[in-house]
């Protein structure tokens, strides 16, 4: 009986040495795949402030552009406006 729980305690040793060296292996990718991260998402900030005098253009251009078909459209209604007065 003393060997069958000597195979049972070297068998659960092996299982916990194999357990803390997978622990380790995951940690060890989890801090590579964070560094990862962390570089893209610097490289991504970086970009997005070299881009954002471009992304303020379109901006004032598209509200240029709203501006000027908003007012085209009050135009347009207080003109037809006045025209169904006027009949």
């Amino acid at each position: 009986m003393e060997i069958f729980y000597a195979i049972c305690a070297g068998i659960i040793t092996a299982a916990i040495v194999y357990g803390v060296w997978q622990a380790v292996e995951t940690m060890k990718q989890l801090r590579a795949t964070a560094r990862a991260v962390e570089y893209l998402a610097i490289n991504t900030n970086e970009k997005i402030e070299a881009t954002r005098g471009f992304f303020e253009a379109v901006d004032s251009f598209s509200g240029t552009v709203r501006s000027f078909w908003f007012k085209a459209a009050h135009v347009a209604s207080a003109f037809l406006s006045g025209m169904r007065q006027g009949r």
